[in-house]
């Protein structure tokens, strides 16, 4: 099978925050990107009185402008035979000639930026750096949870056979489990309970996505996070078979490494041929089959694909379909959900 391009992974850098890597690092999951730093009260360093120079003269001395972050000891302002020198590191506001002092915005350095991925920095730049990953992506539907890592562990035969919590036990902690329709929050209970590190199915029922969020949530705010794990669908919500192209797909890169960013929606599979093309979306004037979900089986005329994400479970948000139905109303299914029998004329 030939290496598919690596993936580009792009991380951004919120303001505040200085890259600690360049272009050409190679950088591990957990590796430093970037510092992030918070500003605090405000400092006043006297310029003229150390410069024995009139507070007017000093202006043409800086050697800083408003706006730029300085380093500790860095200098401020100089003469042939003096300098004043940063007492800490921060942002430099300017200097007051009625006072003769400079305003400095001091730093505090906060948690590190981190790699959700292994591969090497292609690009660092103030408001994002890129990351070359040997890596093949897959886009799901819907998705919860952090970066984690394993390796791929197919559990079922067919893509259309659900994750049975029965299959799961503790030789499957660490790995990344691939099943077929779908995982009920039976198995997804379970499946963290003995430390697996993400479950990748053909759909998810929204409800249980909501469910399993906002648990994650509430353990982060309690301070009583469980290790790390992540849930992807990617085909649609509900019992959605995994597309057979897809399944395969997965099964020839059984016990690969891959990341599931379950947050972004997105499997990485490291070292592996190009993923199979997804099916176009259906456009409005296709008659189209709902195939996962609610209504599962009904046809009908794609009427309108609104620009706003619409619910589709209980705080779940994406982009639906309005579909005439043969019968004769008119309902609205997630994009996911639907697959086009009839292209428009």
């Amino acid at each position: 099978m030939a290496p598919s391009d690596p993936y580009r992974h792009r991380v951004p850098l919120p303001a505040g925050s200085e890259p600690v890597v360049k272009v050409g690092d190679d950088v591990q999951p957990g590796d430093p990107l970037a510092s992030l730093s918070s500003p605090t009260a405000t400092l006043s360093v006297p310029i003229a009185k150390p410069l024995h120079r009139k507070r007017q003269e000093v202006e043409p001395l800086l050697v800083t402008t408003p706006g730029h972050r300085v380093r500790e000891n860095q200098p401020l302002a100089r003469t042939p035979d003096r300098d004043v020198r940063a007492p800490v590191e921060g942002l430099f506001l300017g200097y007051d000639p009625q006072t003769g002092n400079a305003a400095l915005l001091p730093l505090e350095t906060g948690p590190s930026i981190v790699s959700d991925v292994r591969g090497v920095v292609m690009e660092v730049a103030s408001e994002a750096i890129t990351i070359a990953v040997p890596a093949v992506m897959l886009a799901g539907a819907a998705g919860s949870g952090p970066a984690v890592h394993g390796s791929l562990t197919i559990m079922v035969s067919g893509p259309d056979q659900p994750l049975e919590p029965a299959l799961i036990d503790a030789d499957a902690s660490g790995r990344i489990l691939v099943g077929g329709s779908w995982a009920s929050a039976e198995a997804i209970t379970r499946a963290r309970a003995v430390g697996v590190a993400a479950i990748v199915v053909g759909g998810l029922h929204a409800r249980d996505l909501t469910d399993f969020t906002g648990l994650q949530h509430r353990r982060s705010l309690l301070g009583t996070a469980a290790p790390p794990f992540g849930v992807l669908a990617v085909d649609g919500f509900g019992q959605a078979s995994m597309d057979p192209a897809r399944f395969a797909w997965l099964r020839a890169h059984a016990d690969h490494p891959a990341t599931v960013l379950g947050d972004q929606r997105r499997l990485l599979v490291f070292d592996a041929a190009p993923a199979p093309a997804r099916v176009p979306r259906a456009n409005v004037g296709d008659r189209v089959v709902i195939v996962a979900g609610p209504g599962r089986g009904q046809a009908g005329l794609l009427s309108d694909v609104p620009v706003q994400p619409l619910a589709v479970g209980s705080g779940i948000s994406t982009l639906c379909g309005l579909v005439t139905l043969d019968a004769g109303r008119t309902v609205s299914v997630a994009l996911a959900n639907l697959e086009a029998s009839q292209p428009a004329a």
